[in-house]
């Protein structure tokens, strides 16, 4: 839905809500190659472990469009060198291409985390002057969501492990999970839906 909404609105985004866009569509992408792997191979680990390098590389370079500072300082092309790297050898020196990348996803987590908690503050003291505006910003929004969803990403594994084994309550975890994905992702397709909107207001 946020693929569709997005492409819809193509011709009006600004170049960062396109890396953005590009980051949908690598997710959605992903998401369906991988369902399609675990019919066939039942093994979908490779494909989710090479589409997280490629979607933290855009993330990246959708936050280096953001903020100016980043953008400067050619930051994108500097943490995908980084991010490649560390996957690399925590694909073949910690697990394997074929196991779950814990190692890597942890710190795509934190990564993320902290490129969206530094967007936010950028853009608040941007905008200090008129706080009111914060919220038409979709960059903003961008943000917020990818925030609430590595937080509840990183909350869901750490009792992930607490729940299956000590109360076999796995099923409600996988639930919520999938109940996040889902909202995370309506908030998307809102967010591009009325993307002209939130600009012309932001731009005021």
């Amino acid at each position: 839905m946020p693929v569709l909404f997005g492409l819809r609105q193509y011709a009006v985004l600004d170049q960062a809500s396109r890396f953005f866009l590009l980051y949908a569509i690598s997710s959605f992408i992903g998401e369906l190659i991988a369902f399609f792997a675990a019919l066939k191979f039942n093994n979908n680990f490779p494909v989710y472990n090479v589409a997280s390098v490629i979607n933290i590389c855009l993330i990246c370079f959708y936050f280096s469009e953001c903020i100016e500072r980043l953008k400067r300082n050619n930051m994108a092309l500097r943490l995908t060198a980084i991010n490649i790297v560390v996957w690399i050898i925590s694909v073949f020196f910690i697990h394997s291409f074929f196991s779950i990348n814990t190692t890597f996803l942890a710190y795509q987590g934190v990564l993320t985390i902290a490129l969206a908690v530094y967007a936010m503050e950028n853009l608040v003291a941007q905008k200090s002057h008129a706080l009111f505006h914060l919220r038409s910003s979709p960059h903003f929004w961008f943000a917020s969501l990818l925030l609430v969803y590595w937080c509840f990403t990183i909350m869901q594994w750490v009792v992930y492990r607490y729940f299956t084994y000590k109360t076999g309550g796995f099923i409600y975890i996988n639930l919520s999970l999938t109940i996040i994905n889902i909202l995370i992702n309506v908030a998307l397709a809102a967010v591009f839906y009325v993307y002209p909107k939130l600009k012309q207001a932001d731009d005021l």
